[in-house]
C-alpha cells in the first residue's frame, strides 16, 4: 500500500483520476461478470429444481397406480402359491357333479360328471423357458428388472377332456361355474359341434388349464 501510495503521489492529478477510473472500471467490470456467473447458476438451479418439481408431480401422479398393480401382482402371486389344484381331474368333477347333461324335460337324468372323459395326458410348461442346461433364454424384457424369481417357478398345466353329449343349457351352466370357481382354472380351448339333429345338444371338447407354483429345488438353484 505505502509503495502504491507513492507511486500516485509522484502522479499528477489527472494522471491519478486516470489510474483511478480504470481500477474503478476493472472493479465494476469483474462485479459484473461476478454477478452474471452467479446469476448463471442460479437459473440453472432454479431450471433443475423445476425439473425435479415436474418429476415429483410424475410421481404423485404414477405412484398410487403402480402400488395398486403391485399389490394386485403380490396377491395374484399368493393365490398362485396357495393354489391346491395338483390335478385337473379333481376340481372339474366336483363342477360337473353340480350340472345335469341333460336338458330338464329329458327322461333320463344324468350329471356330467357321468359322461366327460378325460384325456388322462397332463402337459406342465414352464411360463418362463429355458435351454437344455437349465439357463434361462433370453427374452425381450417388458420391465428394467425383467421377470422376477417367482416367476420362474410357475408353470403352465393343462390337460383334454371331452363330454360327448350334454344340452346347451347344461353347457353354459358348467362354463359359467368354471368361472366362478374359487379354484385357479381357465379354459385354454373350447370345441362345441353338433351330437345330433338336435339343436339343444352338442358335444364339448375343451382343454382346462390352471397355473401352479413349483417351489425351487437346491439342484435349481
Amino acid at each position: 500500500m505505502k509503495a502504491l501510495r507513492g507511486i500516485l503521489q509522484k502522479m499528477s492529478s489527472r494522471e491519478r483520476w486516470l489510474v483511478l477510473g480504470l481500477v474503478g472500471g476493472l472493479l465494476v467490470s469483474a462485479a459484473g461478470v461476478y454477478f452474471l456467473i452467479m446469476w448463471t447458476s442460479i437459473s440453472e438451479m432454479e431450471a433443475l429444481v423445476s425439473d425435479g418439481r415436474d418429476g415429483f408431480r410424475g410421481i404423485e401422479r404414477t405412484l398410487p397406480r403402480y402400488l395398486a398393480l403391485k399389490q394386485k401382482n403380490e396377491a395374484l402371486m399368493d393365490r398362485i402359491r396357495k393354489n391346491p389344484v395338483r390335478s385337473l381331474r379333481l376340481p372339474v368333477n366336483a363342477i360337473a357333479k353340480t350340472v345335469t347333461a341333460t336338458s330338464e324335460d329329458s327322461a333320463t337324468t344324468r350329471r356330467m360328471s357321468d359322461v366327460v372323459r378325460f384325456s388322462g395326458k397332463t402337459r406342465e410348461t414352464p411360463l418362463i423357458k429355458t435351454d437344455r442346461k437349465g439357463k434361462k433364454k433370453k427374452q425381450k424384457r417388458t420391465s428394467a428388472e425383467g421377470p422376477s424369481k417367482d416367476s420362474q417357478n410357475l408353470y403352465w398345466m393343462e390337460e383334454e377332456m371331452d363330454f360327448p353329449a350334454v344340452s346347451v343349457d347344461s353347457m353354459f351352466q358348467f362354463l359359467t361355474r368354471v368361472h366362478e370357481s374359487e379354484d385357479l382354472l381357465f379354459i385354454n380351448a373350447l370345441e362345441l359341434t353338433r351330437k345330433s339333429n338336435d339343436p339343444n345338444e352338442v358335444r364339448m371338447s375343451l382343454t382346462m388349464a390352471t397355473i401352479q407354483y413349483i417351489e425351487p429345488t437346491e439342484e435349481d438353484d
